[in-house]
């Protein structure tokens, strides 16, 4: 993920974000939690030995961005 993607947001937030965003999913409804899956998530693969998810980092940061936002906002 090239830096510049995160540099007005902080690691703290970052990590408070994170945090947050377990029990964030819990009240999410099916049509929201398909949108963020959908943000995060380029590529699954199944294999016999496991189950390789393949993350989108750009998208992340947008996300992470979104949710630091709406923090800030509340604040």
């Amino acid at each position: 993920m090239a830096e510049t993607e995160l540099d007005d947001i902080t690691e703290d937030e970052v990590r408070e974000a994170l945090t947050e965003f377990d029990p964030l999913w819990d009240e999410l409804f099916r049509a929201e939690l398909a949108r963020v899956a959908h943000l995060l998530v380029e590529r699954v693969d199944v294999r016999m030995n496991g189950v390789e998810v393949r993350l989108r980092p750009n998208r992340r940061a947008g996300l992470l961005r979104e949710v630091a936002g709406s923090r800030r906002a509340a604040a």
